[in-house]
């Protein structure tokens, strides 16, 4: 998924307004990829979230031909989908830790904050 265009930026205003618009549509995004990534079959939603992480994707090995007619493909293989579950495990680990310490409406509040500030 490619990110969204983030829209009413003003070349004009300052660059703490287009901050914070541009944080609050990633946030959007950022947020928008759960729970479909916390699933572990929902290996597109998995790749968007990781944004490059699918270099260790077991299923290109799966695109070279004759891959299987080689002993070494086979080890990779098993290494690269051992390496997916660990890194799988960790990023569920990492997500529910952020959302257990109210990332995303402590990050929506010190935005609300800093409007609250210059827009009296």
């Amino acid at each position: 998924m490619k990110a969204r265009r983030v829209k009413w930026l003003d070349p004009d205003g300052t660059l703490a307004d287009n901050a914070e618009r541009i944080v609050r549509v990633r946030l959007d995004e950022l947020c928008g990829f759960m729970p479909a990534a916390a699933d572990p079959a929902e290996v597109v939603a998995l790749h968007e979230a990781a944004a490059g992480a699918s270099d260790l994707d077991p299923a290109l090995l799966k695109q070279a031909p004759h891959a299987r007619d080689h002993a070494g493909v086979a080890a990779l293989e098993a290494h690269l989908r051992a390496r997916r579950l660990l890194l799988f495990d960790r990023f569920v680990e990492l997500w529910s830790d952020v959302e257990r310490k109210g990332f995303r409406a402590r990050l929506e509040f010190a935005l609300g904050e800093r409007s609250d500030v210059h827009n009296p």
